[in-house]
């Protein structure tokens, strides 16, 4: 639950930003270049991902983190362009508000 709503907080914040102002420094990113929906959700997850909160049952082990949230938000889907039928993109989504 808590990691459903910092995703949804974060990624809220983010697109209230001014389009000139949504850039997200990426480290180590080797010259890839991403959207800056895409760099918001590849720096969310990096963040997340392992983020040690394991004996916390509030939070999702691991990669859960991040997989479990993102694939259920929509805007994560149209960043990555998922097909229908992709894995991280649901027919049915988890919402909780």
């Amino acid at each position: 639950m808590a990691d459903f709503a910092g995703l949804l907080v974060t990624l809220d914040a983010f697109n209230a930003l001014p389009v000139a102002e949504r850039s997200v420094l990426l480290p180590d990113s080797a010259g890839v270049s991403l959207s800056p929906e895409k760099a918001f959700f590849v720096s969310y997850c990096a963040s997340n991902c392992d983020s040690g909160a394991k004996t916390d049952p509030r939070y999702a082990i691991g990669q859960g983190r991040c997989m479990v949230p993102v694939m259920n938000d929509p805007r994560f889907s149209r960043a990555f362009g998922c097909s229908d039928t992709a894995r991280m993109n649901p027919k049915d989504k988890c919402s909780y508000w």
